[in-house]
């Protein structure tokens, strides 16, 4: 069954954010006038299962846009508007049925495109998925972790971040606290 049919309304969500930076150069993107992500023409499709009687259902339907270096990408619409199927395009979750799309020149329909990918961009969604135990620091340096920030650099770029965010007052507050 596809995700599309198979989800309840509840667990569908309703916005998403990624954040598309390479301030590092970590990715020699030489031309930082072009827009680090690229989205034309998008289109994914689910058909033929038995949960949608055997048609097909367009879950993203020719999308177009496309986003600066050092931006906030933010996806906002109703309930099966497409965001989520979106984000899953470009994290690697899902193949994209046709069009393109492409974060710092790297194709999301590659297996190396999508692997450079899931190594320079963060996806936050619409969930909370902070742990009340951990400070907003703590939390900004297991991500970091995950993403393979080299140890050295783990402390300096976090609390770079979180002042970028304005949240230095509380860098060192539990997160059920704010």
């Amino acid at each position: 069954c596809c995700p599309y049919c198979c989800r309840s309304k509840k667990q569908r969500s309703h916005s998403f954010v990624m954040y598309v930076d390479d301030n590092n150069n970590n990715n020699n993107f030489d031309d930082m006038n072009e827009p680090a992500l690229i989205v034309d023409h998008l289109v994914k499709e689910y058909g033929g299962s038995l949960c949608s009687g055997g048609r097909i259902v367009r879950a993203v339907d020719g999308l177009s846009f496309s986003v600066k270096n050092n931006s906030i990408l933010a996806l906002l619409g109703h309930n099966g508007a497409g965001k989520s199927t979106t984000i899953g395009i470009l994290t690697g979750l899902y193949p994209l049925t046709s069009g393109v799309a492409k974060l710092f020149g790297h194709d999301v329909s590659e297996t190396n495109g999508i692997s450079k990918i899931q190594s320079l961009s963060g996806v936050c969604p619409q969930h909370d998925i902070l742990w009340d135990e951990l400070t907003a620091l703590e939390h900004a340096k297991l991500f970091a972790h995950l993403k393979g920030v080299p140890s050295n650099c783990v402390h300096k770029e976090c609390t770079a971040r979180l002042a970028f965010m304005g949240l230095t007052s509380v860098q060192n507050d539990r997160s059920c606290t704010f």
